[in-house]
């Protein structure tokens, strides 16, 4: 199978999500495979059934001018901004694995496999999360899925860089069952790692490495 190969520009959540959705209806007629790489100015995503009122600071998102977008998948709220690598597959699915727990761990596992090249300690842990294990379990990245009739989309967030500002920021927009966030900054700070710790490899040969090993693993070639 052939498989086209996208590199998309920062761009802001509205305009990646619509085009998510193009690509996910285009998936579902076409039955091809696209693997897509998406760039995001900061955004909090909130899964397709999650009330925004428990889960989002409304009044700190205006104020920093960051959306509030609803993705497709389920899931609790995410921020999101250009300090991640989101890796999208949209393909048939005969393509996958039947069984939603064997398809997030399948999914991830490439991740790992790819990020194993750099040296980074990583690991799945389940549901559908990829963490670091030196010097202790850290949240590195966690994925997604969408099932249509005839197509799945899976999506990958992976965070290079940890900034002062992009914690601040999530940890202002967020909220747990209606509490801030705010309070917690050392608790996050020592719960989330990025590549960046890692390795001093670029976006652009991660990007490479993830994008050969889910060539590799779906048994399929570039155009």
């Amino acid at each position: 199978m052939k498989c086209r190969f996208l590199d998309l520009p920062l761009r802001d959540g509205f305009t990646n999500t619509a085009f998510e959705q193009m690509l996910l209806e285009d998936t579902e007629a076409s039955q091809g495979l696209t693997i897509a790489f998406t760039s995001w100015n900061p955004v909090v995503l909130i899964g397709n059934s999650q009330s925004v009122v428990l889960d989002v600071d409304q009044s700190a998102c205006k104020d920093r001018g960051i959306p509030i977008v609803r993705r497709f998948s389920g899931g609790q709220a995410v921020f999101i901004d250009k300090n991640y690598i989101v890796v999208n597959v949209f393909g048939p699915r005969p393509l996958f694995p039947i069984s939603l727990t064997e398809l997030r761990k399948d999914f991830c596992k490439v991740i790992i496999r790819a990020l194993d090249q750099f040296g980074i300690p990583v690991n799945f842990y389940e549901p559908d999360n990829v963490v670091v294990s030196s010097p202790r379990i850290r949240t590195l990245g966690n994925s997604g899925q969408v099932i249509k009739a005839k197509s799945i989309w899976l999506q990958g967030s992976i965070r290079y860089e940890l900034t002062e500002k992009s914690l601040k920021e999530m940890l202002a927009v967020l909220k747990t069952n209606g509490q801030s966030l705010q309070n917690f900054y050392f608790e996050s700070r020592n719960a989330l790692a990025s590549l960046k710790e890692f390795t001093n490899a670029n976006k652009a040969k991660i990007k490479k490495a993830l994008f050969e090993e889910l060539l590799s693993h779906y048994g399929c070639e570039s155009f």
